[in-house]
């Protein structure tokens, strides 16, 4: 019988934020000759009791589609869901299940220009829809693992950060961590970025994570989510460099009310017998601020880069060429600990944590 267990944490500690913390913000130097703009929910999908596709169970993944509709992956329910603006579901793709088009854990959700791509880690496999749902294929042979960590494009590519592992290599075992674009097959269309892993003794070491984000024109972005580097770049859909800002931070150390706050831990499982996720809280193990918490682009071509570097939930918004145009600050309306998706097609966000129960916001900026 194989076995795997993994841990993980998945929590974002976030300060709620409004007028003081707004000017707190602004008072960094670069951020002050900038327009400040405003995120807030219009809407919210999910009830705590009720009908039974709207009541979540943990939510990895949310974004909006290219015909305006409301991809939602629930990993603990195994669903894939499609809403209307609404709330209504107006489809669930594929099933819980071993079979082509079926999945067991799906961890992973991308929205690309013509359809949806998931990533099932129990069955080692990325499945592929069409817009209409209808499933199309599935991709087997990525090894250890599939990619987990994906997001779509406007194309029919998805970008993904993927372990490549090599045992049968001249030189010995190789292990890759890479940022790439897949599309028809397990093996990347396009390699952005790569990081040699250190395999001695067996054990695979590295910190590296990071938020990947599709553009409008096909640009692959990518962000580094690190406490001493702010680290954004943008590439062409060939791999060619558009721009890099990479700069060496003073890692900023959490105060002592967040080093008291559990944060959450994913306990995942997959046996002969099948698979399961279990959550709990743990004392928090990390003692320093994540500079940059995500990343997304706009239908405009701006780079929304998350911050957690003061505690405050808040963007610096990029041009296309990297140059800073605005900072953008949720006005209270939308959870404190909520991942932020956002697409050409839309704003949204979610919380994989919630204190009350699990949603989806749709979002507007206000400008």
């Amino acid at each position: 019988m194989k076995s795997i267990v993994l841990l993980s944490a998945l929590i974002l500690l976030l300060v709620a934020c409004g007028g003081e913390e707004a000017a707190v913000i602004s008072e960094k130097a670069e951020l002050a000759a900038v327009d400040t703009l405003y995120l807030t929910a219009v809407d919210t999908i999910g009830v705590e009791m009720g009908e039974e596709s709207l009541v979540f169970a943990f939510l990895v993944a949310s974004a909006y589609t290219p015909d305006g509709t409301i991809a939602v992956l629930d990993a603990q329910k195994a669903t894939l869901q499609i809403f209307d603006p609404t709330g209504e579901e107006l489809l669930k793709i594929g099933n819980s299940g071993q079979g082509p088009g079926e999945y067991q854990m799906p961890l992973g959700m991308a929205v690309t220009g013509n359809g949806y791509v998931l990533s099932d880690m129990a069955g080692s496999k990325v499945i592929r829809y069409n817009s209409d749902g209808a499933f199309r294929d599935e991709i087997t042979d990525f090894g250890m693992m599939p990619p987990t960590r994906i997001t779509g494009t406007v194309t029919d590519s998805y970008l993904a950060q993927h372990l490549m592992l090599d045992f049968e290599g001249e030189e010995g075992p190789r292990a890759e961590m890479m940022f790439a674009s897949f599309s028809d097959s397990s093996e990347p269309s396009v390699v952005y970025e790569s990081q040699l892993l250190d395999m001695q003794g067996g054990m695979l070491s590295s910190s590296t994570q990071l938020s990947m984000a599709g553009g409008g024109n096909g640009e692959a972005i990518l962000a580094e989510k690190s406490d001493s580097i702010f680290k954004v770049v943008s590439f062409s859909p060939e791999g060619d460099e558009i721009f890099r800002i990479e700069e060496v931070w003073d890692r900023i150390p959490l105060s002592e009310e967040e080093l008291l706050e559990d944060q959450l831990s994913i306990a995942m499982s997959i046996s002969d017998e099948g698979s399961s996720i279990e959550r709990n809280r743990e004392p928090r193990t990390d003692e320093y601020r994540t500079i940059i918490d995500g990343l997304g682009v706009d239908n405009q071509g701006r780079i929304w880069v998350a911050m957690g570097d003061t505690g405050t939930p808040y963007f610096r918004v990029y041009s296309p060429e990297g140059e800073l145009l605005n900072i953008a600050i949720p006005d209270g309306s939308i959870a404190e600990r909520a991942d932020y998706m956002i697409s050409p097609y839309g704003f949204l966000a979610y919380d994989s944590d919630p204190e009350d129960w699990p949603k989806v916001y749709l979002v507007e900026v206000n400008e």
